[in-house]
């Protein structure tokens, strides 16, 4: 271990990594086309050369060794990353055949789709997006590689092996209809304002941490028996003027409730706080020319709908 790459079997690299990944070495040797001793006989290598068992038995299944479950992720982003460079020069999007998935809020969708589809039809007509749903197990599907960006609300409970990217900055407001009292005469304070009938939505917990709990207070139902879900932004206006209760949003969708219902914006009292919208990705795309390229078409289409302030 102390010759460092000297010391290791190149050649073995990708054995190991369907080892840990597959916890089988049938299955394993399967996979990078080697003889099922051929597969063992590496993985008693990889044994030595670790100093480690790597896969241990657990009545029929195999299960990773605390080291080998700390080298998995490490030896995942640096496989994926040297695959990628090689590839990056043969990569270019009129040839290539992908499916992307996408997680976003319904209001930034409506607003991307139509150029999204004009650039994919121009650029890389065999590339497909999927728009997918937001939940409370968005880390674990970014971490898997099943999301391939989330266009969410910056969260400090993203992070691990999660690359974030800043990409917009919207003032939070509240709308209220043109019968509101707050539409007449403004409350005067923050305890005024939050006494008020609020229609809002539910922020899953593992989505957020400690210190964005004035966030999740605001753009929460409160006094209100109903609530709506999380990706469902752009209904909250048109949810509120029903009910007649207030919203909060991004001054952004504020301002279209404006111009479409009608509304009136109102400022909340005694606080300034603000929707940061982030891209979220797994670490092991950094260098994955093809989703570089979806990235930069994507996130400038999304800056050009939340139209920041």
């Amino acid at each position: 271990m102390g010759k460092g790459l000297r010391a290791i079997d190149l050649n073995l690299v990708p054995v190991l990594r369907a080892l840990l990944q597959e916890r089988s070495v049938t299955r394993a040797a399967s996979r990078v086309g080697l003889s099922q001793p051929a597969a063992s006989n590496a993985l008693a290598r990889l044994r030595t050369m670790f100093s480690d068992p790597l896969l241990i038995k657990d009545g029929r299944a195999m299960v990773r060794t605390p080291f080998a479950e700390r080298l998995l992720p490490l030896l995942e982003l640096a496989c994926d990353d040297l695959e990628q460079a090689l590839l990056a020069k043969a990569w270019s999007p009129e040839r290539t055949s992908r499916r992307f998935v996408v997680v976003m809020a319904d209001h930034l969708a409506l607003k991307v789709v139509a150029p999204l589809r004009t650039a994919l039809a121009r650029d890389a007509p065999n590339i497909t997006v999927r728009f997918g749903a937001m939940g409370a197990k968005l880390h674990e599907e970014l971490r898997q590689g099943r999301i391939d960006i989330a266009y969410v609300s910056y969260s400090p409970a993203l992070d691990d092996i999660i690359e974030v990217e800043r990409v917009s900055r919207s003032k939070l407001v509240a709308v209220v209809g043109p019968d509101h009292p707050f539409a007449a005469r403004p409350p005067r304070s923050r305890a005024e304002f939050l006494a008020a009938p609020r229609f809002g939505m539910r922020i899953p917990r593992a989505l957020v941490g400690e210190e964005q709990e004035t966030l999740v207070t605001l753009l929460g139902s409160s006094n209100m028996a109903m609530e709506a879900g999380v990706a469902q932004f752009s209904v909250l206006p048109g949810l509120a003027l029903a009910t007649g209760c207030l919203t909060v949003t991004p001054l952004a969708i504020a301002s279209v409730a404006v111009d479409t219902l009608g509304m009136r914006i109102v400022e909340i009292p005694e606080t300034e706080e603000y929707f940061e919208l982030c891209a979220f990705w797994n670490s092991r795309y950094r260098l994955d020319p093809g989703h570089q390229w979806f990235r930069k078409l994507m996130t400038g289409l999304v800056r050009d709908a939340f139209d920041p302030v």
